[in-house]
Protein backbone atom coordinates (compact mmCIF):
# COMPACT_ATOMS: atom_id res chain seq x y z
CA UNK A 1 0.00 0.00 0.00
CA UNK A 2 2.59 2.27 0.89
CA UNK A 3 4.18 1.78 -1.99
CA UNK A 4 1.42 2.61 -3.93
CA UNK A 5 1.22 5.66 -2.04
CA UNK A 6 4.81 6.26 -2.72
CA UNK A 7 4.55 5.77 -6.41
CA UNK A 8 1.67 7.70 -7.30
CA UNK A 9 3.66 10.59 -5.35
CA UNK A 10 6.62 10.38 -7.51
CA UNK A 11 4.74 10.15 -10.40
CA UNK A 12 2.63 13.30 -9.44
CA UNK A 13 5.44 15.60 -8.40
CA UNK A 14 8.71 14.15 -10.64
CA UNK A 15 8.55 16.90 -12.87
CA UNK A 16 11.72 16.31 -14.55
CA UNK A 17 11.26 11.98 -14.48
CA UNK A 18 14.43 11.50 -12.73
CA UNK A 19 12.64 9.07 -10.24
CA UNK A 20 13.11 11.06 -6.91
CA UNK A 21 11.74 14.43 -5.93
CA UNK A 22 13.67 16.77 -5.67
CA UNK A 23 13.96 20.93 -4.73
CA UNK A 24 14.19 21.25 -8.65
CA UNK A 25 10.66 19.40 -8.70
CA UNK A 26 9.31 21.57 -6.49
CA UNK A 27 10.76 24.89 -8.15
CA UNK A 28 9.36 23.27 -11.45
CA UNK A 29 5.73 22.55 -9.97
CA UNK A 30 6.03 26.13 -8.42
CA UNK A 31 6.81 27.90 -12.25
CA UNK A 32 3.71 25.74 -13.49
CA UNK A 33 1.42 26.76 -10.64
CA UNK A 34 2.22 30.46 -10.84
CA UNK A 35 2.11 30.05 -15.13
CA UNK A 36 -1.03 28.29 -14.57
CA UNK A 37 -2.27 31.34 -12.14
CA UNK A 38 -1.46 34.18 -14.47
CA UNK A 39 -2.92 32.31 -17.15
CA UNK A 40 -6.31 32.10 -15.37
CA UNK A 41 -6.29 35.50 -13.96
CA UNK A 42 -5.97 37.16 -17.21
CA UNK A 43 -8.67 35.21 -18.50
CA UNK A 44 -10.53 36.37 -15.63
CA UNK A 45 -9.10 40.31 -16.09
CA UNK A 46 -10.47 39.70 -19.94
CA UNK A 47 -13.93 38.74 -19.04
CA UNK A 48 -14.47 41.36 -16.73
CA UNK A 49 -13.57 43.96 -19.35
CA UNK A 50 -15.79 42.45 -22.00
CA UNK A 51 -18.37 42.07 -19.10
CA UNK A 52 -17.87 45.55 -18.15
CA UNK A 53 -17.51 46.56 -22.18
CA UNK A 54 -21.55 44.58 -22.37
CA UNK A 55 -22.81 47.20 -19.45
CA UNK A 56 -22.04 50.24 -20.67
CA UNK A 57 -23.33 49.45 -24.46
CA UNK A 58 -26.73 48.56 -22.88
CA UNK A 59 -26.57 51.44 -20.41
CA UNK A 60 -26.20 53.96 -23.61
CA UNK A 61 -28.91 51.91 -24.98
CA UNK A 62 -30.95 52.71 -22.24
CA UNK A 63 -30.39 56.48 -21.98
CA UNK A 64 -31.06 56.46 -25.68
CA UNK A 65 -34.68 54.89 -25.02
CA UNK A 66 -35.57 57.27 -22.22
CA UNK A 67 -34.06 60.32 -23.88
CA UNK A 68 -36.82 58.89 -26.71
CA UNK A 69 -39.88 57.91 -24.19
CA UNK A 70 -38.96 61.77 -22.70
CA UNK A 71 -39.38 62.68 -25.99
CA UNK A 72 -42.15 61.69 -27.08
CA UNK A 73 -43.96 62.04 -24.11
CA UNK A 74 -43.09 66.24 -24.07
CA UNK A 75 -44.73 66.09 -27.99
CA UNK A 76 -48.09 64.08 -26.62
CA UNK A 77 -48.31 66.34 -24.00
CA UNK A 78 -48.87 69.39 -26.36
CA UNK A 79 -50.77 67.64 -28.71
CA UNK A 80 -53.15 66.69 -25.55
CA UNK A 81 -52.92 70.43 -24.80
CA UNK A 82 -53.83 71.32 -28.31
CA UNK A 83 -56.83 69.17 -28.28
CA UNK A 84 -58.29 70.25 -25.40
CA UNK A 85 -58.05 73.63 -26.57
CA UNK A 86 -59.52 72.75 -29.74
CA UNK A 87 -62.63 70.93 -27.55
CA UNK A 88 -63.39 73.92 -25.85
CA UNK A 89 -63.43 76.27 -28.70
CA UNK A 90 -66.07 73.31 -30.33
CA UNK A 91 -67.93 73.77 -26.74
CA UNK A 92 -68.14 77.79 -27.39
CA UNK A 93 -69.52 76.92 -31.12
CA UNK A 94 -72.35 74.43 -30.34
CA UNK A 95 -73.53 76.76 -27.73
CA UNK A 96 -73.03 79.87 -30.08
CA UNK A 97 -75.15 77.08 -33.02
CA UNK A 98 -77.74 76.50 -30.05
CA UNK A 99 -78.49 80.04 -29.45
CA UNK A 100 -78.80 80.59 -33.13
CA UNK A 101 -81.06 77.99 -33.02
CA UNK A 102 -83.16 79.82 -30.15
CA UNK A 103 -83.39 82.82 -32.71
CA UNK A 104 -80.92 84.78 -30.27
CA UNK A 105 -78.62 87.11 -31.99
CA UNK A 106 -75.24 86.63 -33.28
CA UNK A 107 -72.87 87.69 -29.96
CA UNK A 108 -69.04 89.17 -30.99
CA UNK A 109 -67.89 92.06 -33.85
CA UNK A 110 -70.75 92.97 -36.03
CA UNK A 111 -70.91 92.35 -39.91
CA UNK A 112 -69.81 95.70 -42.17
Amino acid sequence: MWNKIKGWFVKTLDLDADGKVTAEDLELAKALAEKEFKEANEAINEAAEEAKEKVVAVNDQITDAVTQVKKRAKRVKEEVKDVVEAAKEVVDQVEDVAAAAKGKARKGRKKK
